[in-house]
């Protein structure tokens, strides 16, 4: 098994981490293990929101997914114009997803409402790089 991401939480009481497809929450004493997500679909990103839910894409996939920690209370967020979302994450200061990803047709980095709407473009990229991802719009 390969962990493909590991972040611990804002209030320092759990830790997140993705392991073959799986997506999986944990107190940092070892006990509580929950399975958040686990599905054949690569994920791409997972990380936390400022209130400890979690937030995580997936490959091939317009959308976010926001759950509990404890893994209730899942919602999609499609979002318009969005051809793949590689990254997520709630920006703290006014509670819009901060994401990047192929969006109206390009590499754009942008912020949208917490569902979706009021998509905002921030900067026009010719690639995207991330520790799993080196995408170039030329190649």
């Amino acid at each position: 098994a390969c962990i493909n991401y590991l972040e611990l939480s804002p209030d320092g009481e759990k830790l997140l981490f993705s392991e073959s497809g799986q997506i999986s929450v944990i107190d940092v004493d070892g006990t509580g293990l929950v399975e958040i997500y686990n599905e054949i679909t690569y994920i791409n990103a997972a990380h936390w929101t400022p209130d400890c839910k979690v937030i995580y894409t997936l490959e091939d996939n317009s959308s976010y997914h926001i759950v509990n920690n404890n893994g209730t209370g899942h919602t999609m967020t499609i979002v318009p114009g969005a051809y793949i979302i590689y990254e997520a994450r709630q920006f703290s200061s006014d509670k819009k997803i901060i994401l990047y990803g192929i969006i109206n047709s390009a590499f754009n980095i942008g912020k949208c409402n917490a569902d979706g709407s009021e998509y905002i473009n921030l900067k026009n990229a010719d690639s995207i790089y991330s520790a799993q991802y080196n995408y170039r719009a030329d190649a």
